[in-house]
């Protein structure tokens, strides 16, 4: 304090460096006031870029080791938001995804992260990238949001309403890309959306659904057969 009492601000060089710490200062005020308001009306403010993303894939894949998971993807989906928006109107709909956005920030773990992906029209898009865990815990994960979104409840959405999601989970396999680990997700996401509402569809059960053999045509025309005779 005595050393600033005694500082001369009649110098004109004390005077410009004085000055501009005065303005260092409130800009980092301004930007800081800023962040705060933009997570006030942004419910999806702080969910990490797609850019950060690609680049936390490529940091997972340089710390696992070839013996242990290699870290699993989460495709989800929050169901039938169109029909939110048509029936109770696009602030039902926002709350609907702003619910959402805080059920994946309290329901994940530490280590995991999230990205927004959902288009300009919006569709409830998201991804969850799990560190370092296998498709089976990936599941479990999904399992829990489920649970949490299920009892949400959402400003403006009818009594006796409530939310639902689907998701497609996919571990990484030793070598496979990244483009083709986020295709077996977004493919397990199709099919768990295709079995009704609040569905988890993992990777390799519909690759082992795929792999099952074809129906024999010839035993089926026999069954038809003995059945029309019967």
């Amino acid at each position: 304090m005595q050393g600033f009492a005694q500082t001369d601000f009649s110098d004109p060089a004390v005077a410009l460096v004085s000055a501009m710490v005065l303005a260092a200062g409130m800009t980092a005020y301004a930007l800081r006031s800023n962040n705060r308001a933009r997570e006030a009306v942004d419910p999806l403010n702080g969910f990490f870029s797609p850019d950060r993303f690609e680049a936390e894939i490529e940091a997972t894949e340089r710390r696992v080791s070839p013996f242990k998971p290699r870290g699993a993807v989460l495709r989800g989906q929050i169901d039938h938001l169109s029909q939110v928006r048509t029936l109770w109107g696009p602030e039902t709909r926002a709350n609907a995804v702003k619910q959402v956005a805080q059920v994946m920030r309290a329901g994940v773990r530490k280590t995991d992260m999230v990205v927004q992906t959902e288009g300009p029209e919006g569709d409830g898009s998201f991804v969850i990238l799990a560190h370092g865990a296998s498709e089976e815990e990936a599941s479990g994960i999904a399992k829990r949001l489920l649970k949490t979104i299920g009892r949400t409840k959402v400003p403006g959405m009818g009594d006796g309403m409530r939310l639902s999601a689907s998701f497609g989970v996919a571990a990484r396999r030793l070598g496979e890309s990244e483009d083709d680990w986020r295709k077996r997700a977004d493919i397990a996401l199709a099919a768990a959306r295709a079995s009704g509402e609040d569905q988890i569809m993992t990777a390799s059960e519909w690759e082992e659904v795929m792999m099952l053999p074809a129906p024999d045509p010839i035993a089926r025309c026999e069954g038809g057969d003995d059945a029309a005779a019967a």
